[in-house]
């Protein structure tokens, strides 16, 4: 498992445990759980590729009616 989730659940562990017994909140140990969990979900962002639809691809024998022919005067 990669350090950053090992992080992640150590912190976050480690506040549930608190609020279990009633300890008082750490702003410390909340930032630093919050901090983690933010790694996570940067790390894990998937960026869609890009994809041009179907009807605008070039079939052979079609023409595209979006691209201007300039040397047709």
């Amino acid at each position: 498992m990669p350090p950053e989730y090992l992080d992640a659940i150590h912190y976050n562990l480690t506040l549930r445990i608190m609020s279990m017994y009633n300890y008082p909140a750490d702003p410390f140990r909340s930032a630093l759980a919050k901090g983690t969990l933010n790694t996570i979900k940067v790390a894990n962002a998937q960026i869609p590729t890009m994809a041009m639809p179907r009807s605008l691809r070039f079939n052979k024998g079609s023409s595209n009616p979006y691209i201007f022919n300039i040397d047709a005067r």
